[in-house]
This record gives C-alpha cells, sequence and structure tokens, in this order.
C-alpha cells in the first residue's frame, strides 16, 4: 500500500500550519491578507531536505518558512511498506480577522501551543497567578483596564525566552506583560527522550485597576487560570473558523 508524507495533526497541515503562525506585524497593522503555498521534499527518514515557497507577500513567506522550521515530526511517505522520499505541498492562508479571532479565543489560560511532542512539559511554580499579579505593576494610571496576549518559549535550561505580545490593547501594558515574564524564575524545562528540549505557551494576562463597585486592582481573585492543553485541538474548539474572508 502506498502512502503519502504527513505531519501528525488532527485537522491537517493548513489547520496545523494556521495555528502555528506569527503574522508579521506590519502587515497585521496594515490589515493585508494572502497566502503562501509551500512545496516540501521529504526523505525517508522524516526530515525536510528541500523547501520552495511561493507567497503573495515576502513577510509571507518569512512566516511560512518559520512555521516549517519547526515542524520536525514528519511522518515519511510509504511505497509497497518501505519509507522513501516524496514531495508534499500545501497552502497557509494569512487572513487578519481569523488570526485576531484565534488569539483572542485563548480565553485567559496559560495554554500550550499545539503541534509539540514531549514526555513531560515544563513545571511551574505551584501558583502561576500568585507570581503574576503579585509582580504586577500599573504603567498608566489613565488607564483602566488592559489585556496583554504573550507568546513565549521555556528554553532547555528552564528559561524564559523569545517574548513577544500577539496581541493588546495598551503598549506600556505590552511592556509590563513583556517585564513580568523576564522576571519569571527558572523552570524546570521540557524533556523528550530524556534531554530537555524547548517547549512554547501562550499567556493571557488581564490587568484591572477598579471596577464601579469599589474593587481595587488587584483583586483577591483573578480570573488568570491554568490549563494543560493538549497536543490537538481541546474539545470543542475551531480554528480557524469554517468560514474564512480570504480572498481567492
Amino acid at each position: 500500500m502506498n502512502l503519502p508524507p504527513y505531519y501528525p495533526t488532527v485537522k491537517g497541515i493548513t489547520d496545523y500550519a494556521v495555528w502555528q503562525l506569527v503574522y508579521p506585524d506590519s502587515l497585521l497593522k496594515a490589515d493585508i491578507a494572502g497566502e503562501a503555498v509551500c512545496t516540501l521534499r521529504i526523505d525517508s527518514l522524516g526530515i525536510v531536505r528541500s523547501k520552495y515557497i511561493e507567497a503573495t507577500h515576502p513577510l509571507f513567506a518569512k512566516a511560512a518558512e518559520d512555521v516549517i522550521e519547526g515542524m520536525r515530526e514528519w511522518q515519511p511517505a510509504k511505497k509497497a511498506g518501505r519509507d522513501i522520499d516524496s514531495t508534499v505541498v500545501f497552502h497557509i492562508p494569512f487572513n487578519p480577522d481569523i488570526y485576531s479571532d484565534r488569539i483572542w479565543r485563548q480565553q485567559q489560560v496559560l495554554e500550550s501551543c499545539r503541534g509539540q511532542f514531549v514526555d513531560s512539559m515544563p513545571v511551574f511554580p505551584d501558583d502561576i497567578r500568585s507570581l503574576v499579579m503579585g509582580n504586577m505593576g500599573w504603567p498608566d494610571d489613565k488607564v483602566d483596564k488592559a489585556v496583554a496576549i504573550c507568546r513565549f518559549t521555556v528554553n532547555e535550561n528552564g528559561e524564559i525566552m523569545n517574548i513577544r505580545v500577539i496581541k493588546g490593547t495598551h503598549p506600556a501594558f505590552d511592556k509590563e506583560a513583556i517585564r513580568i515574564l523576564s522576571n519569571f524564575p527558572r523552570l524546570i524545562p521540557a524533556m523528550k527522550n530524556s534531554k530537555p528540549v524547548p517547549y512554547d505557551y501562550f499567556l493571557t494576562m488581564r490587568f484591572w485597576k477598579e471596577d464601579p463597585k469599589g474593587q481595587h486592582y488587584p483583586p483577591k481573585r483573578s480570573t488568570l487560570s491554568t490549563q494543560k492543553a493538549n497536543t490537538f485541538h481541546p474539545k470543542g474548539q475551531h480554528f480557524p473558523p469554517k468560514r474564512s474572508t480570504l480572498p481567492t
């Protein structure tokens, strides 16, 4: 029986890529959509030996290349039961509305980025809420509340690296979110095959000062929660939405 190469994800390579991509900031702010068509040569060991990317914008090509660089679990094609070299072609749509919708639906949780295959995830302090709230400053008194959705990596040494704000409501609080994450203590890193490996997370931080009932910042109970996310889609979530506004 002959089988094409494939990547082990529930809803296909395109869906995986849409989840993993980091939208170029300048194109996101300009509300520019587009796509990238990727052609990969996968050898009999499941290693990407060559790639060719056609995109509607050079920055989309770079973003697609970054996604491909992180795809290290390819399963090679098979012919008569033997692993063989083969080619796979897939497209990555870039749509500002879909991207923003996906990011905002993270719903105030610490959540693993999908497509990561490890034996054990990083070990955080027992109470992440206290770690965030106890180190939270208020950089702008004119702002009553703000939200910053961050993505970061726990590297092989357990250090927080590659911190970036994917979506924020105020620049001063975006910087504060980065400062908070930068001050996290060293963690126990993720492990794979008895070796420490990098691991990526999303974290949504909520900032609020005082509500009409007089509850002062920070409240005793926070809506910030943690969740160990599955490698694939949690039940009931659909990414991206079924209908896309990507022009044809």
